[in-house]
Order: C-alpha cells, then sequence, then structure tokens
C-alpha cells in the first residue's frame, strides 16, 4: 500500500516504527496486581468446548470409559 508520501508502509511497517519511536519510553511492570484474574481468564474450557466436534467429544468419552472398566475390571 502507498501512502501520498511515497512510503509503501502497510500495517506491519507502521507497527514496527510505533514500536521503535516509542522503545524505552514506555514502562511495562513485573506485576500489575491482578495476577489471580490470570488464572480465571486462561481457563476458557468451557467456551473453547463449543469448538470442538462432537464426534471428537464422544471418542474422548468412549475412550474414558473404556479406560475406567479396564482398570476396574483389574483391580
Amino acid at each position: 500500500m502507498r501512502h501520498e508520501d511515497g512510503s509503501g508502509s502497510g500495517g506491519r511497517e507502521r507497527l514496527k516504527k510505533l514500536r521503535l519511536e516509542v522503545a524505552g519510553q514506555v514502562r511495562i511492570p513485573d506485576a500489575w496486581g491482578e495476577e489471580g484474574r490470570l488464572k480465571d481468564w486462561a481457563d476458557c474450557s468451557a467456551f473453547g468446548r463449543s469448538f470442538v466436534p462432537v464426534g471428537v467429544v464422544s471418542a474422548r468419552k468412549a475412550l474414558i470409559e473404556e479406560f475406567l472398566q479396564r482398570a476396574s475390571e483389574a483391580g
């Protein structure tokens, strides 16, 4: 993409330019005080389940049931 100034800067180039411009000017803290919430946010298993095909879930359940059955028979 060409701009009026003749530069061919697309989104990636603009982001790279911005990153270079603010380098050393932006402070990133080691801790932000809300780390405990990350686990809640990162645990998206309920959300992710909606993307898993039903056949995969059924196969997984069947494998678990088979494993549990063999384990109970063994001991």
